[in-house]
């Protein structure tokens, strides 16, 4: 697996100083040998969250080490927030207004815990930091929030006293959304209503009088779905979808609001605000950022594109900071991607829980238990806790940090949040006593007809083949070809040809390959070999466009011609 970082800007507080001199004017692309979970940058810091639930603050912070299991980080002007995979929240940084919810106002560049949740037992779901502000979504949808508050910032009714400690704002909250430097908020409800609170110059944009008493919800926008906000300052970016599933950005500041016309028609997939640019990212991958601070934002001359080649089938992410900017991606995402439509629409299924039909094997390992045990777990769910469960099962996504927890503690499993579907896949596909399938190679050897004619009545010399074991389950949901092939033949058969006329050795990496996105060659192999009779795989296999069998295969040649 590949991960990727890019990053552009010029601050030292913001950039590790071994990387700032490579990045000053342009994106600087960087390997990772681990996967970034998140990032979050601000005027003077930002923090990397890797997928081990380790942290990278720049600057270094003392004590940062011992921050572990993170799975979010949101960062503002001057403070920085923890969120870990069992709902407690960390905070660090200065603390002028009390927007570290630790009870007084004090700074400190140590990590400290937030004791209020933990006193009042509530587990945390999500963050978000406004300039002198801190946000909170506990696990019950209520909103909490602390810090500066003259103009309504933390959006208490009727209230712009500063808070020290976290304190109540609405409840049935699902999102909410600020930013590094923004002395304003956005709180989304479970029921889809959206609401404003604090200081900004888009008030009348969001048809909002400055005398109206505040949070007000937003109406604006009739019967678009907000998808997205995002905020820095005085302005926020607002992504809709249309009735026709077509999306729409808004811009919204005191010198301009509205639509930005050069997005019309073309589909967004991601936005991110920051105080001086603003980042698009389109479903094409195409990357635009957008001038913060004057009308051209409206206009096509306010859109830039940004040169920066992003490799096809990966997951991204962005985060910006004060001028600075960040990409962080990661490959198997097609994988994934296969996986989750292979048991969303129950492609070669073997068991059946309650009302949904799975793949037995794949449950044992995931949940580390007998099946049996995992029947009869699930089984005290809801429907709706059976699917988030076999969600994660199969793609590691889920929010609800209570329920992650509960499975940890159902089926015994530590440290939950770095269980890795992959790491699963690749123990699964070592082992061979479990495989229920086997892919047929033959070896073809050419013979003249008379020694054919002679040998007619004899036994089949028409060559040699091996039987390579692989889960049925796994070849139908990665494969096109051979999903195809179990539609026209009975359930019941257990083997299938390769009729690729592919090495031996070229079709078990690719089997390997199905399971882990990746190809690992070893000594004995011939890497010019390989790379050319799998060149093809992709269309000749009907894998998802998404694949990144492509890469992988040009990263092996560059490896040879050296």
């Amino acid at each position: 697996m590949e991960n990727y970082l890019y990053v552009r800007g010029n601050s030292s507080t913001q950039i590790p100083q071994k990387i700032l001199t490579l990045c000053k004017e342009k994106f600087a692309r960087y390997n990772l040998d681990k996967k970034i979970r998140f990032i979050s940058s601000g005027n003077h810091g930002t923090v990397i969250v890797f997928e081990d639930g380790k942290v990278q603050l720049t600057p270094p912070v003392n004590g940062s080490e011992t921050l572990n299991n993170i799975v979010k980080s949101s960062t503002s002007y001057e403070h920085h927030l923890f969120l870990t995979s069992d709902g407690k929240v960390y905070s660090l940084g200065r603390n002028s207004y009390g927007q570290r919810g630790i009870g007084n106002q004090t700074a400190s560049q140590a990590p400290e815990l937030i004791k209020f949740f933990v006193e009042k037992n509530l587990q945390i779901m999500d963050i978000m930091c406004g300039v002198y502000q801190s946000y909170f979504i506990t696990q019950n949808n209520d909103l909490y929030s602390c810090g500066y508050n003259s103009t309504k910032e933390l959006g208490i009714k009727g209230d712009t006293e500063v808070k020290k400690i976290p304190t109540f704002v609405a409840h049935n909250v699902e999102s909410v959304y600020s930013g590094n430097y923004a002395f304003h908020f956005f709180y989304q409800t479970t029921d889809g209503k959206v609401y404003f609170s604090g200081r900004t110059g888009e008030k009348s944009a969001l048809s909002i009088s400055t005398n109206e008493s505040l949070p007000k919800e937003v109406t604006r926008f009739g019967n678009e779905t907000i998808l997205d906000i995002s905020c820095d300052y005085e302005h926020s970016m607002i992504l809709t979808q249309t009735e026709q599933l077509e999306t729409k950005l808004y811009m919204m500041g005191p010198s301009a609001s509205g639509e930005v016309d050069f997005f019309k028609g073309k589909p967004i997939k991601k936005i991110m605000a920051g105080d001086r640019n603003n980042l698009v990212l389109l479903e094409n991958n195409d990357l635009y950022e957008i001038k913060t601070g004057s009308s051209k934002w409206l206009l096509n001359n306010g859109v830039f594109r940004i040169d920066v080649a992003i490799p096809g089938g990966l997951e991204i992410n962005l985060a910006c900071g004060y001028e600075t900017y960040w990409i962080y991606t990661t490959t198997g995402n097609a994988l994934l991607q296969d996986l989750l439509e292979c048991y969303q629409k129950s492609i070669i299924t073997d068991s059946k829980i309650s009302k949904f039909s799975t793949h037995k094997i794949f449950l044992e390992i995931r949940l580390q238990a007998p099946f049996e045990k995992v029947k009869e777990i699930l089984e005290t769910f809801d429907d709706e806790k059976i699917d988030l469960v076999l969600q994660w099962c199969y793609s590691n996504q889920i929010n609800d940090i209570k329920l992650i927890n509960l499975i940890g503690d159902k089926f015994g499993i530590e440290n939950i949040m770095a269980k890795s579907v992959q790491n699963d896949l690749l123990l699964l596909s070592k082992d061979n006593d479990s495989k229920d399938f086997d892919i047929i190679v033959k070896d073809y050897i050419e013979e003249n007809e008379e020694e054919n004619d002679q040998d007619n009545d004899d036994e089949d010399e028409e060559g040699d083949f091996e039987q390579i074991p692989i889960h049925k389950f796994i070849l139908a949901a990665r494969s096109g070809l051979f999903r195809e092939m179990f539609k026209s033949v009975k359930q019941k058969t257990n083997s299938v040809e390769d009729y690729s006329g592919k090495s031996i050795e070229a079709i078990e990496h690719f089997v390997n390959y199905l399971y882990t996105d990746d190809i690992q060659l070893t000594a004995d192999d011939d890497p010019q070999l390989i790379v050319e009779e799998l060149q093809d795989a992709v269309e000749y296999y009907q894998l998802n466009p998404q694949s990144n069998l492509p890469y992988t295969l040009k990263k092996i040649e560059n490896q040879f011609k050296k």
